[in-house]
């Protein structure tokens, strides 16, 4: 059973300590669930400080973006920077040892060689043709990567 009301320190003013104040568990969940909207759509510390005309954390008009990869036909979004094994292991590449030692998740680059991260070591030291890469070692800068594997 849950608590039928929570208390959470609230900050009347951004400079003041924080006050103790009684919540329903109603208007707590409200409150997160408008909290956690905001925060997703770039508000930054939260619908109630922007209402007040508080300046956010971070910017407001913050702008994810998502690079795409395509093997054979199919593709996946990936935020810009990040690994590509969750989405190549979508797309049906198999990875062994995610090390860059088994050399199992090697592709072909078929075009946007340059939205990729340089080879490391790892890729250097498996000896990979000007088009391959091991899937487990490189990350997505941006845009389009079309893959064969």
């Amino acid at each position: 059973m849950l608590c039928p009301f929570i208390i959470l320190p609230t900050f009347k003013d951004p400079n003041s300590h924080p006050v103790p104040t009684i919540y329903s568990e109603e208007t707590f969940l409200k409150g997160w669930l408008s909290l956690n909207n905001a925060l997703l759509s770039g508000l930054g510390d939260g619908f109630q400080n922007h209402k007040r005309g508080i300046k956010p954390g971070f910017p407001v008009n913050r702008e994810w973006t998502m690079a795409k990869i395509l093997i054979e036909g199919n593709e996946r979004e990936v935020p810009d920077g990040s690994p590509i094994i969750p989405q190549c292991e979508q797309l049906g590449v198999t990875f062994g040892c995610q090390d860059g030692i088994c050399g199992t998740c090697i592709v072909v680059v078929e075009e946007g060689m340059e939205n990729l991260s340089e080879k490391n070591q790892a890729e250097i030291d498996m000896g990979l043709e000007a088009n391959q890469r091991l899937a487990c070692q490189c990350r997505i800068n941006q845009g389009v990567v079309k893959l064969k594997y």
